[in-house]
């Protein structure tokens, strides 16, 4: 009789321990999960709640995309050097103004300090500002910057995108995907069309020496059919990108032949 109910004790006892190892198993599952969706509705909500420190309004951002959870932490790292593909970056970050170290330096004062005086008409601004890449003899290699409206442009811009070698501009083949385009205005709001992602195509030919060489990208008029085109459109709002300025370089490319 004494050891039935030690069994049953014993038995009890085991159950209990049974069900308390499953409890704190299953909460234990729960917990992370937990945290993972707290994280992911901070970072979905980081940009967000940034841009909630402005004190602008949150239509200036209204036709732009949602922005990825993820910009905040990878746009960082891109600004940083330690990421660097280009490519990985698509409208939904490079549309969003924060994508641009100078966005918060000198940018975003003309929306919290708006001048009542000044108009915008034309200007633009690009990012980064250089690249180097390797190549050898008949290699071909892909890059790709960012081309955006001036802060506080109110208008919009013809563009067409011209390459320049300082020297050695025989021994490449270059493309400039889309080169000639209407970049649009920014301000009160960002249209959809105020930045652009441009993408180059650099081919080095057999006959190419060994050397360090430099392509540049420049503003330059756009075809006077296409001007026309947009001046119609967009109603006494248009003005030539190039009137800005056609000396100073967009992108500079260091190519290496090796």
């Amino acid at each position: 009789m004494q050891k039935e109910k030690i069994f049953l004790v014993a038995g009890v006892i085991l159950i209990i321990v049974i069900l308390l190892i499953a409890f704190y198993f299953f909460a234990g599952e729960k917990q992370p999960f937990s945290k993972k969706v707290e994280q992911k509705q901070e970072e979905t909500n980081l940009l967000s709640e940034q841009r909630d420190s402005y004190g602008i309004s949150p239509a200036v951002f209204s036709e732009l995309p949602e922005p990825p959870s993820d910009f905040n932490k990878i746009v960082s790292l891109y600004h940083q050097g330690k990421f660097r593909d280009e490519f990985f970056f698509s409208e939904k970050y490079f549309l969003q103004p924060e994508f641009y170290p100078s966005f918060l330096k000198n940018g975003l004062s003309y929306w919290v300090n708006p001048l009542t005086t000044h108009y915008g008409a034309y200007g633009y601004g690009s990012f980064p500002l250089k690249k180097t890449i390797v190549l050898k003899k008949g290699e071909t290699a892909e890059t790709k910057f960012f081309f955006h409206s001036g802060y506080g442009v109110r208008s919009f811009q013809g563009v067409q995108l011209k390459t320049v070698f300082d020297a050695g501009e025989e021994f490449f083949d270059v493309t400039i995907k889309e080169p000639v385009f209407l970049l649009e205005p920014n301000f009160p709001k960002f249209n959809k069309g105020w930045a652009k992602a441009v993408e180059l195509n650099v081919n080095v030919k057999e006959k190419a020496l060994k050397g360090n060489y430099k392509l540049k990208v420049f503003v330059s008029y756009p075809p006077e059919e296409s001007s026309e085109k947009w001046r119609k459109e967009v109603n006494g709002k248009y003005f030539n990108a190039a009137t800005f300025s056609t000396n100073k370089s967009l992108f500079e490319l260091q190519i290496i032949v090796e």
